[in-house]
């Protein structure tokens, strides 16, 4: 069944990356992406069984396939690779987020967090609260990082106006925790 989802082979499908270069040398210098929104309970079997063995360091039975992209793209990154995701906010809060939270904490340096929480009109077809996230591959410095928290519904502006007002006013307060946007 493992060969029937066509797995991607790493080493083989991108070896300019991973085998030519020396072991430090080797990662991707960027990621980005939009992993797919899809939760534990509808994982099959096999597949649970597959994450379980492949990802046993966040593992726990009910994460959703976010963990394991977040996962595998922290150990995908070169050192001091950088990653983009736009992402489900869920795993900030769930109880069994937290091996992955701690992998986030102890492995990346977190760049920024945009928190949509509450805001269900970017991706209006899923139930969903969004989260943009940036973080660099590098053993956790205790750096701040900015955060922001955006509930614009009473706004009528596109997304895209939106995430330029905050990426300025993060820009802005720089190294400051927190920028809200209502």
């Amino acid at each position: 069944k493992f060969i029937d989802m066509d797995p991607i082979h790493w080493g083989i499908e991108f070896y300019s990356v991973f085998d030519e270069k020396q072991r430090e040398d080797r990662g991707f210098d960027v990621i980005v992406g939009n992993p797919p929104y899809v939760g534990f309970k509808d994982a099959k079997k096999f597949e649970r069984q597959i994450f379980e063995q492949k990802y046993s360091d966040i593992y726990n039975g009910k994460n959703d396939y976010l963990y394991y992209f977040l996962d595998r793209s922290i150990d995908l990154l070169g050192e001091n690779g950088r990653l983009g995701y736009i992402i489900s906010r869920y795993f900030l809060e769930a109880d069994f987020g937290d091996k992955l939270r701690n992998k986030l904490n102890s492995e990346t340096e977190i760049n920024y967090i945009i928190d949509f929480y509450g805001v269900r009109t970017i991706f209006p077809e899923l139930s969903i609260d969004p989260l943009v996230l940036g973080f660099t591959k590098k053993e956790h410095s205790n750096k701040r990082f900015n955060a922001a928290r955006v509930s614009y519904q009473s706004k009528n502006l596109s997304v895209r106006e939106m995430l330029d007002y905050v990426f300025k006013a993060l820009d802005e307060h720089k190294n400051n925790e927190y920028v809200e946007y209502n």
